[in-house]
């Protein structure tokens, strides 16, 4: 008995607010490359000046170029194999806790912060304004201690 083994990627657009889902693709890796994938489904937002939340998955800084180019902003977590300069990796792996790091092209930033662990940015709709709070609160208004 063969057994395949077959992976696909639901892509989902909606609106946060509401949940609405605006266009749906299932990404199988057949249908042509991934940046491909998501042009398509952003094709009917194109220069309407939308901003989108993207998984680490979808994100790459080749990708942001087109996108911007579109007037489509951009923001999430990205790949260290997604086009991050050599540098800023290296530079990555030698940030303390609770440190931050930042790379600018035009209007591409790339952050990496150490939280619990390392994680690295791409925003098209961000500065690199660090802004330290003192209170944690825990959701509901209230200090932690």
């Amino acid at each position: 008995m063969n057994k395949h083994l077959y992976l696909c990627h639901p892509l989902v657009l909606s609106f946060p607010s509401t949940g609405y889902i605006c266009n749906l693709q299932i990404y199988n890796g057949k249908c042509g490359p991934l940046i491909e994938t998501v042009g398509f489904l952003l094709k009917p937002y194109e220069r309407k000046g939308y901003h989108l939340y993207q998984d680490n998955y979808y994100n790459s800084i080749h990708q942001k170029n087109e996108l911007l180019q579109k007037l489509i902003r951009v923001c999430g977590k990205i790949r260290v194999n997604r086009g991050l300069p050599k540098d800023m990796i290296e530079e990555g792996k030698k940030v303390k806790k609770s440190e931050v790091t930042f790379r600018r092209n035009q209007e591409i930033l790339l952050i990496s912060h150490h939280d619990k662990r390392l994680v690295n940015m791409i925003s098209t709709l961000h500065t690199a304004e660090v802004i330290e709070k003192n209170k944690q609160t825990n959701g509901c208004g209230t200090e932690e201690t």
